[in-house]
């Protein structure tokens, strides 16, 4: 059967990147309020924006996952051993 067997580095690359995720998420109403409050920006700039802002966070994440995932060569070049039918038998074989 096959087992996935995490280290103690890809345990703390996914909680660094669910802190610092959530950080970056609940920080941002704020920023936008000190902004506004600043004069920098409008709500009707804000409101006139918000459909270019969902591409950049989209592809931005789409970029972020794309390069982290080369940092483990091993998920994402196939291999004899490592080919995703393979993870798949072996995960259906435990049910």
């Amino acid at each position: 059967m096959y087992e996935y067997k995490p280290s103690l580095t890809d345990y703390l690359d996914t909680l660094l990147d669910l802190i610092l995720g959530c950080g970056v998420a609940f920080e941002l109403p704020i920023l936008s309020y000190i902004l506004t409050k600043i004069g920098l920006v409008t709500p009707s700039f804000l409101k006139s924006y918000r459909k270019y802002a969902y591409v950049a966070i989209f592809s931005g994440s789409g970029h972020y996952k794309h390069h982290h995932q080369l940092d483990k060569p091993d998920d994402c070049y196939p291999s004899p051993g490592n080919s995703l039918r393979n993870k798949r038998y072996y995960f259906f074989q435990g049910i």
